[in-house]
């Protein structure tokens, strides 16, 4: 009876081990691929990852690009209000000289015209 029963005992344990096997035998094809979708999805991120920094450098290289374009552009500014303001003070000079000119002219003209009727 012992030996009937342990033979019953390891042809279940067989059967156990055939099935385990089975159900190992189906299940390995899919953890290949999952292991190989795993490897591409790490490929995948380290590229992201290096895009990404990649991104973050050109930002702030654009940053430094931009606030030195910013300064370049308030001296322009500046050096353009200057030189309006050169030409104005200018201007307003001419503009004196004129007048007094046109005094002078207008002195002389009478001084003329009074030694010629005088």
């Amino acid at each position: 009876e012992e030996s009937v029963a342990q033979s019953e005992a390891l042809e279940a344990l067989d059967k156990e081990c055939r099935d385990a096997r089975s159900r190992l035998a189906t299940v390995e094809p899919e953890l290949v691929v999952l292991r190989q979708e795993l490897g591409e999805a790490q490929t995948a991120l380290a590229a992201a990852n290096q895009t990404e920094a990649e991104l973050k450098r050109l930002l702030g290289e654009k940053n430094v690009l931009a606030t030195e374009l910013e300064t370049k552009l308030a001296a322009a500014a500046d050096h353009q209000a200057e030189a309006v303001k050169g030409v104005a003070d200018e201007l307003a000079e001419v503009r004196g000289e004129r007048d007094e000119l046109a005094e002078q002219l207008a002195e002389t003209q009478a001084q003329l015209m009074g030694w010629s009727t005088g």
